[in-house]
């Protein structure tokens, strides 16, 4: 048996309507070929917008406040950017208040630097755009594997395409009515996770205080920090997630509960995108995530 795609007809829409998971989960599992050319060639471009609401602040926001979140752009030859275009444009249709990119612009290296700006830029021209590094956009892990030994050249890039990046800092920024309070930090592996300077100078009164650190193992790091809603990334929700018998193949973190979605935490929230792009090419059950928060 042969799982294929016409292209020209589905395109690995984004409407549900148009193709059925249901049909290709069932057609992927018959036989293995079939299978791995679902996880190569389809699932990692088959892009879903998900939507869930919280109630992050100590009271309810005046009104709701909506954020997207983006992660784990990986451009490489891996993940085309066309498929990252594909999810800004499905991230501005949102029209959200505030934009979140929450790390890894890359794996290795910056490539197709104009043409990347160029779709960044789209976000930030939608809504107020900010975003924190992660683990691949340089330090000592990306060095170590012959990525970029700094982070300079991602934060210089992303401000460069209208990203306010937050690196170990925070701002207030109003929207609506309501007083939201963003903290970014660098990554946990990066060497330059700094949360004494991140959360310094704080005096100015939030009705909601969300932070962004790529890796949700970062957490533990911040427990005695005040926040409400920590949103992540990192874990591409597992790449590979194990029908019947549950199991994610791909989830590099210590704490393997906080893998995908919203968890409740030490009187907070945390959220984990399973982010856009992926290592290795492959994503099995887990697919490529738009995620849509609504602070409420």
């Amino acid at each position: 048996m042969k799982l294929w795609l016409n292209a020209e007809a589905a395109q690995w829409s984004d409407d549900p309507m148009r193709i059925s998971r249901r049909r290709f989960f069932q057609a992927a599992v018959v036989a293995v070929p079939g299978g791995i050319g679902y996880a190569a060639f389809g699932e990692p471009h088959w892009l879903e917008v998900t939507h869930t609401k919280i109630s992050a602040g100590k009271k309810p926001l005046p009104r709701p406040v909506r954020i997207v979140q983006l992660s784990d752009f990986h451009l490489s030859k891996e993940v085309p950017l066309s498929l990252i275009s594909r999810a800004i444009r499905l991230g501005v249709e949102q029209k959200p208040d505030v934009i979140c990119v929450t790390g890894d612009f890359i794996t290795q290296h910056l490539k197709q630097e104009d043409d990347f700006a160029k779709e960044l830029l789209r976000l930030a021209k939608a809504a107020p755009t900010f975003a924190s590094l992660g683990n691949h956009d340089g330090g000592q892990w990306a060095g170590a594997i012959r990525g970029l030994a700094t982070t300079k050249e991602i934060r210089d890039f992303a401000a460069g395409a209208g990203l306010r990046v937050l690196h170990n800092e925070s701002i207030v920024l109003p929207v609506g009515g309501t007083q939201l309070r963003l903290t970014g930090l660098g990554d946990l592996w990066s060497g330059e996770f700094d949360p004494d300077s991140a959360f310094r100078n704080q005096d100015a009164a939030a009705d909601v205080h969300v932070v962004m650190s790529h890796n949700p193992d970062s957490k533990d790091d911040l427990k005695n920090f005040n926040w409400d809603l920590m949103l992540c990334g990192h874990t591409h929700g597992g790449q590979i997630a194990l029908p019947l018998i549950g199991g994610r193949i791909f989830a590099p973190v210590r704490d393997s509960r906080f893998i995908s979605g919203r968890y409740d935490w030490a009187g907070r929230q945390i959220f984990v995108t399973r982010g856009i792009g992926n290592v290795y090419g492959i994503r099995f059950n887990c697919r490529p995530e738009v995620a849509v928060l609504t602070l409420a």
